[in-house]
């Protein structure tokens, strides 16, 4: 929360960081298309067990 629309509106900073997540996530699969065999492996490093 660094700004104060964020501290105002603690869902739409929510909605963006899920958004963020979302694309990292889409990266990862974008990758483990070119490296079949480490695409799992790569998905799962790069994802926070934690929401």
């Amino acid at each position: 929360a660094q700004t104060l629309d964020e501290i105002a509106s603690p869902g739409r900073a929510i909605a963006r960081s899920r958004t963020a997540d979302a694309g990292a996530r889409q990266r990862a699969r974008a990758d483990g298309a070119q490296h079949r065999e480490f695409g799992r492996l790569r998905r799962c490093a790069g994802r926070k067990p934690a929401r």
